[in-house]
C-alpha cells in the first residue's frame, strides 16, 4: 500500500470492500442450492476455480514492482532501535 497516497489507499479499500460484499451475495445465492440439495464438492471447486482466475487477474492488473523499489521501501522502513531485528 506504500504505492498509493492517503486517498487512493481510501478509494482503493472502499472499492474492494464494495467489490467483495457483491460477490459474496452472488455466491451465497449461487452455492446454498447445490448445498442443500447434498452437493458439497461443486461449490468449492466453483470456489479454487474463482480464486486462480482472481489470482492471474490481480497479477495481470498489478505486476510486482520493480525489486529496487522494494528494497528502498523496507531500508526507508528498518532504522536502528525501532524494534526491528538486529535492532537495540
Amino acid at each position: 500500500m506504500d504505492v498509493l497516497d492517503a486517498r487512493e489507499r481510501v478509494t482503493n479499500t472502499g472499492i474492494e470492500i464494495a467489490v467483495e460484499g457483491g460477490v459474496s451475495a452472488i455466491a451465497i445465492f449461487a452455492g446454498s442450492p447445490l448445498l442443500d440439495s447434498g452437493d458439497y464438492t461443486t461449490p468449492f471447486l466453483r470456489m479454487a476455480g474463482t480464486y486462480v482466475i482472481s489470482t492471474a487477474i490481480s497479477w495481470r492488473v498489478f505486476p510486482p514492482l520493480d525489486r529496487e523499489v522494494t528494497d528502498a521501501a523496507l531500508s526507508s522502513m528498518a532504522t536502528p532501535g525501532a524494534g526491528v531485528a538486529g535492532g537495540t
